[in-house]
């Protein structure tokens, strides 16, 4: 029971984290074509096998007609991710548009998955790998795994939020 009480804990300052991030995307990309009318998705932590903690929990707003399918999106990028050896940490390295698999989930550690469905793949991405790094601290080690599944993807996305929110003085 303890354990459950704190990775609800976790789960929910995740969540709230991702609140914000989502919120300063929506804002930051208002303009941006490819995200066009997408202000959310849904986000799933799972532990190293791909099962889910908790239901995947909605950030921002969802169509209703894309809810499920984001849902679902969510937890197959986490699985599939976990399916993969160790050296794998991103799901777009797995990707297959031909079969509805998409980028959006990655890991740092052998624990944890971070997933995300709804906006653009890469900005999916961009969105988990910024959290992981929340979540994990930003040591040497972990920035330069975050670094590296950005590197892999050449994910775009990730370069301009690190630039955009970066703190200012």
């Amino acid at each position: 029971m303890r354990r459950t009480t704190m990775l609800r804990d976790e789960f929910e300052k995740l969540r709230g984290t991702l609140v914000s991030l989502v919120g300063d995307v929506n804002f930051l990309f208002k303009n941006n074509q490819e995200v066009g009318n997408r202000r959310g998705g849904y986000f799933c932590l799972a532990d190293g096998n791909g099962k889910p903690f908790f239901e995947p929990t909605q950030i921002g707003e969802v169509a209703v007609e894309k809810a499920e399918k984001y849902m679902q999106l969510c937890k197959e990028k986490a699985q599939r991710l976990a399916s993969r050896p160790l050296i794998y940490c991103s799901s777009y390295e797995s990707r297959n548009p031909e079969a509805g698999q998409w980028g959006g989930a990655i890991r740092l550690t052998n624990d944890h998955i971070f997933s995300f469905s709804g906006f653009p793949e890469l900005l999916d991405e961009a969105l988990m790998i910024i959290l992981a790094e929340t979540y994990y601290g930003k040591s040497a080690y972990y920035v330069a795994l975050a670094e590296g599944i950005a590197d892999r993807s050449n994910n775009h996305y990730y370069r301009a939020l690190t630039v955009l929110l970066r703190p200012r003085n």
